[in-house]
């Protein structure tokens, strides 16, 4: 009940801000953090109409652009914003996670050159703020995820975890994780994702990682698990519910509980940060096909599409028309 009545005294104190203020940028910007991100477009845009150039109505417009998952629109956004005098570590951030997103499901063809912007943007970010440790935490992921021809490297990553740990220990350990899983000692990077959960109980990040871990080395009842534990300490983090989803579409396990657990990321309302409800749709739609249910596979993958053109969920439908 207190809790509730925080939140709704907090939401009051927001709209005597939004009343008061007179600039479309800043009601924008604290819509966004409300959520409210269709209130939001609409001032954010108005400050656009009457300034082309203005740093920060771009800046939310982009981050919007990536809760709809218009990873193409969150790019050209960004990019603006790079080109402003104004420009910061965070903007570059953002448009190298807006890219990352566009190399990851695009066209194979120009994924090396939208991947090589990406890397240059965290680069570029990292070079203008040191101490952006999202940056540094994103740029040591860009080196492990990248084959060598793209600028990846399991030693330019490793040469990132002393830099991320003396400015956080807990991304510290968590980077050192995944230098260890890169080299395959999967064993040393389980002891250093245990020790995160440890040392930092209020963190949930340490719990997906690991969860990831046992999935990729299928380890899938301890993956289930490990998703399980992060529900249930951090309700808020939905994205452990999509993950749960996803494990069971995969690999056919725990069906009954994947589909519960998509179709309750799907009810909850869309915030920056969730899986692009795009994918819960999709592997809804695998979960539908694996129990036989073909007819709501081909409305989820169709969802899905409406979405976002994915060429797997093009495939997946075709399998169920």
């Amino acid at each position: 009940m207190l809790t509730r009545l925080r939140k709704f005294t907090f939401a009051l104190a927001i709209a005597a801000r939004l009343g008061a203020q007179e600039n479309p940028a800043e009601r924008g910007v604290q819509l966004f953090e409300l959520a409210q991100y269709e209130e939001a477009k609409k001032e954010l845009g108005a400050e656009l109409k009457h300034d082309q150039k203005a740093t920060t109505a771009l800046f939310y417009l982009g981050r919007i652009a990536m809760v709809e998952g218009d990873f193409n629109e969150a790019s050209r956004l960004f990019e603006r914003t790079t080109r402003s005098k104004d420009a910061t570590s965070e903007h570059y951030r953002w448009l190298a996670q807006a890219l990352g997103q566009m190399a990851a499901r695009g066209s194979k063809l120009k994924a090396p050159f939208v991947a090589k912007k990406a890397k240059a943007a965290l680069e570029r970010a990292v070079s203008m703020d040191p101490d952006n440790v999202e940056s540094r935490v994103a740029l040591l992921r860009y080196y492990l995820i990248a084959p060598g021809m793209m600028g990846g490297s399991t030693e330019r990553a490793a040469r990132q975890v002393p830099e991320i740990a003396k400015r956080s220990p807990f991304w510290g350990r968590l980077a050192a994780a995944g230098v260890h899983e890169d080299r395959k000692d999967d064993a040393a990077a389980e002891r250093e994702y245990e020790k995160a959960i440890e040392e930092y109980p209020d963190s949930a990040s340490g719990l997906y990682a690991l969860g990831l871990l046992y999935q990729r080395t299928e380890q899938n009842d301890k993956a289930f698990a490990t998703f399980e534990r992060m529900v249930e300490k951090h309700p808020d983090k939905i994205n452990a519910l999509y993950a749960i989803g996803r494990l069971g579409a995969q690999t056919g396990k725990n069906l009954e509980r994947s589909e519960t657990a998509l179709t309750s990321f799907l009810s909850m309302p869309v915030k920056e940060g969730h899986v692009p409800r795009s994918s819960a749709h999709y592997r809804l739609g695998m979960v539908y096909e694996k129990t036989g249910r073909r007819e709501l596979a081909r409305k989820e993958y169709e969802t899905s599409l409406r979405l976002e053109q994915r060429s797997e969920v093009r495939d997946a439908l075709a399998r169920v028309k």
